[in-house]
Formats: structure tokens, sequence, C-alpha cells
């Protein structure tokens, strides 16, 4: 659904744990915009320069610490004025999106948006969270 509507690369980070379920994937996403890399997602962040990305979505771990950890991890990793996002934002099991990002976004002064369109599933709604990064502002030295 993603690459319908984005004609840049996508990078997807997953630690897919079973070689057959990494083989389907890389079968699924045959498409040379699509780069694969497995293994922990804090790791594969530190990977990636700070600023290179106009948008990551997050939609791994739902439980609150790993949440919190991608989110601090992939956060830096965005332009200014690119979108911070990711997956199931809902009160479901033991997930602690809603946690975590709204933590995140209260310590930053984002607003948390909702997506309303996503088809539920098993009667809940997994609705997209984001927000869009604003640049960095530097302290006064005066």
């Amino acid at each position: 659904v993603i690459a319908k509507g984005w004609c840049g690369n996508i990078y997807c980070v997953d630690l897919w744990p079973d070689e057959e379920i990494f083989e389907v994937a890389q079968s699924n996403l045959d498409d040379p915009r699509f780069k694969l890399f497995r293994g922990d997602s804090v790791e594969t962040a530190a990977q990636f320069v700070d600023g290179g990305f106009d948008w990551v979505y997050i939609d791994a771990d739902h439980h609150y610490e790993n949440v919190k950890r991608d989110i601090e991890a992939w956060y830096p990793k965005v332009r200014a004025g690119g979108i911070v996002a990711g997956h199931d934002y809902v009160d479901y099991l033991d997930m602690g999106v809603i946690r975590a990002v709204n933590e995140f976004a209260a310590e930053h002064g984002y607003e948390v948006g909702l997506t309303t369109e996503d088809p539920p599933w098993n009667g809940v709604q997994f609705p997209t969270w984001w927000f869009q990064k604003r640049a960095e502002v530097s302290p006064d030295p005066a």
C-alpha cells in the first residue's frame, strides 16, 4: 500500500527470525525501491545519517519500552519538515503504542495526528499515528 503512493526508496527493517518468512518478504517486495534490513530496529537506525529520511513509519514490537526505543532511534533520522509515523495507535491487549507516542509527542511539543481510513481488524480500528518534525531551534547564545 505504501509503495503505491511513494516513488522513492523504501527501507524495511525487521528481525525476520524465520528464514522462510524473510524469503517471502523478499519475494513480495521484488521491486528495486525496496531495501530489506534484517536486524534490530535501533541497531539498524544507527547505520543511517541523521536527517536523511523524508519520513519513517514504525510498526515493530508494540510494547511500550520498545516503541519508545524505536521512536527515539528513528526520530533523528528524519529531516525537519519530514514525517514520523507508525501503526497501531490503539488500546489493545498489552500494547504500549499510545503511551509511548503520547509521551514522546508531549516531551517534544508535537500534536499527534491519526488516520481514520484504516480498515478494522476483528472489529478493532488500528490507526496510524503521525507528526511533522519541526526544525530544531538552537538556544540564543546572547
